[in-house]
């Protein structure tokens, strides 16, 4: 049996964590959480994952900084980034894709759109076989 795809998703607000938690758990992806930008670099350091959902509003270091320093780590340079955020402005985008964000999402969202996004990303299909 294949090993679940691993997910760190770093959030500063329990609920949330909580929501993307149990919903990308519930398809099968095996998931890590952190609640500020510190603590997810470190993850992502010392840990092995195939994406990484980050708010962009984390206490001590935002989405956009996390995303920069784990793009100069070898070990993270190529691992997809999803940045949820409520966030919406045109300049927020540009520098998402400046940073090296992979692709974006806005809260509020629809759980089930955000386990799509995840799928298409890591390339899996968590729905039924075609």
């Amino acid at each position: 049996m294949d090993q679940p795809k691993r997910i760190l998703v770093v959030d500063d607000d329990p609920n949330m964590l909580l929501l993307i938690d149990f919903n990308l758990a519930s398809k099968g992806y095996a998931v890590t959480t952190a609640t500020d930008g510190a603590t997810a670099v470190e993850l992502a350091r010392t840990g092995s994952f195939d994406l990484l959902i980050l708010d962009l509003m984390l206490p001590g270091m935002s989405g956009f900084q996390v995303t920069e320093t784990l793009r100069a780590l070898p070990r993270c340079a190529a691992t997809p980034v999803l940045l949820v955020t409520a966030r919406s402005r045109m300049e927020d985008f540009e520098k998402a894709a400046r940073v090296g964000v992979t692709d974006y999402i806005t809260k509020p969202f629809d759980p089930i759109a955000l386990v799509e996004q995840v799928d298409g990303i890591l390339g899996t299909s968590t729905g039924s076989p075609s």
